[in-house]
């Protein structure tokens, strides 16, 4: 009988750690379920869901009209290259410069860069619009120019490789009214003011 009671005994024993073993197997099972969708699967479907909706979202934007058309390359804009030339007593000055391809509203043409050389020293720049040039304080240049080659009262500005500055410009507040051009050189002080015969023409359309 008591052979019998410790037999009883000795298998209740190993039901007992094997119930124990199989609460411990799925506690680990649902803690790393937990682990993994970091909540419940419904959570983690939502998740999934969302994260397909967003990028779905962004592949549609990607695919519409208006980001392609952000995207395309602007168009190149034109300008008009014209050639100019002007002489006066000792000046002798040419070279191109190129405007904006259509005028403003009163007709004028913005010069926006110029090549060339006077008296043999070439030109290395045009004088900023709403600058004078150096030694001709106050009054500005303009930089502006008619198809038919008229300048206006400011003219436009350019430096020279030898450190001076020329203003040619239409003095329309003389009678008769003529072309003249401010000369300086900013290292002796030096200045003058004489007449010329300016010319102006368009040469071609171009890109830039």
């Amino acid at each position: 009988m008591s052979s019998f009671s410790g037999s009883s005994s000795c298998h209740r024993g190993i039901i007992q750690a094997e119930t124990r073993d199989r609460v411990r197997l799925d506690e680990r099972r649902s803690n790393f379920l937990k682990r993994c969708f970091r909540g419940s699967p419904t959570r983690a479907m939502s998740r999934r869901i969302r994260v397909r909706r967003v990028f779905s979202g962004r592949l549609r934007l990607i695919g519409s009209p208006i980001f392609i058309a952000l995207l395309a390359p602007l168009p190149a804009q034109a300008s008009l290259l014209w050639n100019w030339t002007y002489t006066g007593g000792g000046i002798a000055a040419r070279g191109t410069f190129t405007t904006d391809e259509a005028p403003d509203g009163s007709g004028y043409y913005h010069i926006t860069g110029i090549t060339g050389s006077r008296n043999g020293a070439a030109i290395t720049g045009l004088e900023p619009t709403g600058e004078a040039i150096p030694g001709n304080s106050g009054f500005p240049v303009d930089n502006l120019i008619t198809a038919g080659g008229l300048l206006t009262s400011h003219g436009f500005g350019f430096a020279t490789a030898d450190g001076n500055y020329a203003n040619p410009f239409y003095a329309d507040f003389r009678t008769p009214p003529r072309f003249l051009e401010v000369f300086t050189k900013p290292a002796s002080m030096g200045f003058s003011e004489l007449p010329i015969q300016f010319t102006a023409a368009i040469v071609q359309n171009q890109a830039r």
